[in-house]
């Protein structure tokens, strides 16, 4: 029967018979499912910002890798396996390349009008509706590119005429169009739900291959090949170029998958190292409490060191360390570093580059040799305030609009082995892990960022490439990629999204406080007692009097040096209600009666009873959130230490221990606050000498580089554009007026501080006005220079700031429960 076909002669206008070999039609749903995966995961991981040609640009790379590769790959792969007159050489089909050629750029076309209509309307958020008609346009605009694709290169066949049936082509339309439309609805509902899986993009790319394929197929079956011409010798052979250049097409696509895979195992170990390190992130949230993520579904986030390297085996990088308060502070006040992150920078540049390692780090090292010396913390801050700049950078936003520091340290990598290790021995050891006792086994701990953003900025933000998630649909790739439990990491972004909501802050009015403070272990310093809710404020109740008067403080005075069952006692008493009392005082005495009860069932502990009252009013400043200005309130305090035995709170107490030294930096951070600049100054100050080696190092280097001498850095240096070295030095009595530490010079010195931009190109230094007079004439030279007076700035390494209404209570209580701790009028706790 073989030898019957293969002698078949076919006329022109014969009907030439055709079969499929099943190899090469599973071969082209490869070809098809190779560039479809590689779409998809271009779509999945490709960087939208908000310039619009890149991110068409990119919609495009998209377009080709399905239109060429998924679509025009698989159909001439596809035609390879369609063997007509029983295998003939000489009458297999036989392409035209001008409408080969037309058939690549129709579906990239079409595809890339589907692409950029989908994806901008999934960036709008219009609803879902309007979503889900623009899919659907998207869709059909890929279903018909597929279709398209598929007649056009069948019209190029030369020496065949195609009879297709009507059915046929209204089933292949079918199919493209409601697979391709299901597809990317599949897709971009996917990205837009941010369910960031794995087999989510391998299940679009399936279907997608499903519908080039099914289409193509369908069309194929419901036709009939009629001989057009007499085919010319080894006509066949023709085909195979089709085929080659399809199958090298589809392993240049395969490659791209490779390189993909590869990029995201890179980047899987890339962040198990990071959560192994010290790590700042950026917690942005919406107003519907939406987390802001990447284009992995990860937040944004800068490596500030491999570890925080303590001094001591107690010593422990949290919440009461001076440098997280140091850096708590910088970030409600970033102007106070702005001008520095240049310099620091290029100082941890130079340290990275020189010839010490960073275990070689201690509180005795520095960078460069010169007087005085910088220690470790000095760096990681350099490190902090640099990753935040590089933060700030990557969502194109200003420093001073990338968020206040969060005022807890996430311990991350504690789902590596070892650390599952050390868990599995803690379970066998008989330990309860459900006892609420911390673990702080992680290797890596995190730092947070936090602010939420209003509409319009979540829409600019949008458009950089970030999306805004629910935390059901982000918290298992984000904690993973942490190594972190998923509840742990969910109630530490719910901590974050309570953070970021306006608070109900104190207004002007009076507050009945607890001032209560616990000894930490080894002595080493307070915790003081404050509510979980607002861990910046005292535990305290109104008492609604803008103005106390005079014999208000009277009924104060009556209770100086009572605890609370003694006020409440007394305030009940027949003395106070019966007595010589105005209606007034009265009804001001079962005020304050009501006020202390409510004070003590806040609190809900039997020692609060033994606090004593103090009758003297302090300040508190704050930020009324009402009209975003300084309010001041008055309070009234009962001050304790509790014995340590009885000082625990219960399970379900509201309230919680937050270390004293932290709670007075949060004394310092509302808005306006002098403390500022006060901050800004000892900030200066301290970099002042890294600043100046800077500007040295490179003055030295310029100099080494042209030893005759460099017009730039000579005339930066006499302060004269274009003098040359003849010039004399200058001798007028302003030069050096003021003369800085480390020998920096100021040229005048302004009433409140002093910004040196003439001797540090990279950073100003703040000094402080007060100055030392000194009057020098013992030279004999007659120099105008040397009859002048020079101002020595007078300036110790850190400026004192004012007392807190928390240090002034830290001395009653203290004066009160430990006489003689203190000296007399001191307002330093220890």
């Amino acid at each position: 029967m073989d030898n019957v076909h293969s002698e078949t002669v076919f006329q022109p206008g014969d009907l030439v018979p055709f079969h499929l070999i099943p190899w090469i039609v599973i071969l082209s749903f490869v070809a098809s499912f190779i560039g479809t995966l590689t779409t998809v995961e271009l779509l999945h991981r490709r960087i939208t910002t908000g310039k619009l040609w890149l991110s068409m640009l990119q919609l495009f790379a998209c377009s080709v890798s399905m239109g060429l590769v998924g679509i025009w790959c698989m159909h001439f792969v596809g035609n390879r396996a369609i063997i007509l007159a029983h295998g003939q050489n000489d009458m297999q089909l036989v392409y035209s390349p001008g409408f080969t050629a037309l058939s690549v750029f129709l579906p990239i076309i079409f595809l890339f009008i589907g692409f950029f209509i989908a994806d901008r309307e999934s960036q709008k958020h219009r609803g879902k509706v309007r979503l889900s008609v623009f899919l659907c346009i998207a869709g059909v605009a890929a279903g018909l590119s597929i279709v398209g694709m598929h007649y056009v290169g069948n019209f190029g066949i030369l020496n065949y005429k195609l009879v297709y049936t009507p059915r046929y082509i209204g089933g292949a339309i079918v199919v493209a169009v409601v697979d391709a439309t299901g597809s990317l609805a599949f897709f971009f509902s996917m990205k837009e739900l941010w369910i960031n899986r794995w087999w989510s993009r391998l299940m679009t790319a399936i279907f997608l291959a499903i519908a080039v394929s099914g289409m193509h197929w369908v069309a194929s079956v419901g036709v009939v090949y009629r001989l057009k011409a007499v085919p010319t010798p080894n006509a066949g052979n023709a085909r195979n170029v089709n085929l080659i250049i399809a199958v090298a097409l589809s392993a240049v696509a395969f490659l791209a998958c490779v390189g993909i895979v590869w990029y995201v195992h890179l980047r899987k170990r890339q962040l198990a190292a990071r959560a192994q390190q010290v790590v700042l992130a950026c917690a942005v949230f919406d107003s519907e409490g939406r987390l802001m993520v990447t284009q992995e579904g990860l937040l944004p986030s800068r490596r500030i060191t491999k570890q925080f390297n303590n001094r001591s085996f107690d010593e422990e990088f949290d919440v009461a360390h001076p440098v997280f308060q140091w850096l708590y502070r910088v970030t409600y006040n970033w102007n106070a570093v702005l001008d520095l992150i240049p310099s620091m920078r290029i100082n941890l540049r130079h340290y990275q580059n020189g010839k010490k390692s960073a275990k070689e780090i201690s509180s005795s090292s520095s960078v460069w040799e010169y007087d005085g010396e910088v220690d470790y913390s000095l760096l990681f801050r350099e490190s902090f305030c640099v990753a935040a700049s590089d933060l700030a950078l990557e969502m194109q936003v200003p420093i001073q609009n990338i968020g206040v520091l969060y005022d807890d340290i996430m311990m991350t990598g504690t789902m590596s082995l070892e650390a599952r290790a050390k868990r599995t021995i803690r379970a066998a050891s008989g330990i309860d892990l459900e006892s609420g006792e911390q673990m702080t086994f992680g290797k890596g701990q995190l730092m947070f960022v936090v602010r939420q953003v209003s509409r319009l900025e979540v829409s600019r933000l949008t458009a950089a490439g970030y999306r805004f998630a629910a935390m059901s649909q982000v918290g298992e790739i984000i904690a993973r990629s942490m190594q972190v439990p998923v509840a742990e990491f969910a109630a530490h972004v719910d901590r974050l999204r309570e953070h970021c909501k306006p608070n109900d802050l104190v207004h002007r009015s009076t507050y009945l406080a607890c001032y209560a403070l616990r000894s930490t272990a080894a002595q080493k310093g307070f915790d003081i007692l404050v509510p979980r809710a607002l861990p910046c404020q005292l535990p305290k109740v109104e008492i609604p009097l803008r103005q106390v008067k005079p014999w208000q403080q009277g009924i104060f005075a009556r209770l100086e040096g009572r605890s609370v069952r003694e006020c409440l006692q007394y305030l009940s008493s027949k003395e106070v209600r019966f007595g010589s009392a105005t209606e007034e005082e009265e009804s001001f005495t079962n005020l304050m009666h009501d006020r202390i009860s409510a004070l003590s069932l806040e609190i809900g502990e039997s020692w609060f009873y033994q606090a004593i009252f103090c009758s003297k009013p302090f300040r508190a400043d704050f930020t009324d959130l009402s009209n975003d200005s300084l309010s001041q309130v008055t309070i009234y305090a009962f001050c304790i230490i509790p014995d340590v035995h009885n000082c625990s709170l219960k399970p379900l107490s509201e309230m919680t221990y937050t270390p004293l030294s932290f709670f007075k930096s949060r004394q310092r951070v509302y808005k306006n606050s002098p403390d500022h600049a006060s901050l800004a100054r000892n900030i200066h100050y301290e970099f002042a000498p890294i600043i100046h080696q800077i500007h040295r190092d490179m003055m030295t280097r310029s100099a080494a580089e042209h030893p005759q001498g460099n017009g730039f850095w000579n005339s930066f240096r006499r302060g004269t554009a274009g003098s040359d070295d003849t010039v004399q030095p200058d001798n007028s009595s302003e030069r050096e007026l003021v003369k800085a530490p480390g020998g920096l010079a100021v040229q005048e010195v302004e009433p409140a501080m002093t910004r040196n931009t003439t001797s540090c190109p990279f950073g100003g230094i703040l000094v402080s006005s007060d100055t030392i007079v000194a009057s020098d004439r013992g030279d004999a030279m007659l120099e105008m220079r040397n009859l002048g007076t020079t101002a020595l700035i007078s300036a110790e390494k850190t400026e004192k700031e004012a007392p807190t209404f928390v240090d002034h209570l830290f001395n009653v209580t203290f004066a009160r429960f430990n006489p003689g701790h203190l000296r007399q009028g001191s307002l330093q706790a220890p």
